[in-house]
């Protein structure tokens, strides 16, 4: 497997196909926002940090292909990204509760009190997942 942090045009135009048939947001695609993952050219899995506000970034649009999920893919891309790209302070997600104990083995804890920007995304995590939470990389 190549993680690959630099993306080319044709990932990004891969990558804009696959979100746009799942429920992860396809707002402002941005290929250098992406980190993604290939085995034999193919990409089998991808992630992005979007900035939210004033240096606050958020991760988006993590997507695993179904042959390959529950192998810790998402940790590895994540990891690298963290890894490679930026210097965290603030770097917030939002996802469904049954997630919680995935993220904190990457580094994220759950915060109760959360950005203001966060209330719209909460009630849109929980018209899809039955309980949203937001976490923050520490």
């Amino acid at each position: 497997m190549e993680i690959s942090i630099n993306i080319s045009d044709n990932d990004l135009q891969l990558i804009s196909k696959i979100i746009k048939k799942t429920h992860l947001s396809h707002n402002n695609l941005i290929k250098e926002d992406f980190v993604c993952i290939k085995e034999n050219n193919k990409i089998i899995g991808f992630w992005r940090i979007y900035d939210i506000w004033n240096n606050n970034k958020e991760v988006w649009s993590l997507w695993i292909d179904e042959n390959y999920r529950w192998g810790k893919i998402g940790h590895i891309i994540l990891k690298s990204l963290i890894k490679n790209k930026y210097d965290w302070n603030n770097l917030y997600l939002c996802t469904e509760k049954d997630l919680e104990k995935y993220y904190e083995n990457i580094g994220f804890k759950i915060i109760k009190i959360f950005p203001d920007k966060f209330n719209n995304e909460m009630l849109f995590a929980e018209s899809i997942w039955l309980k949203g939470i937001v976490m923050k990389y520490c």
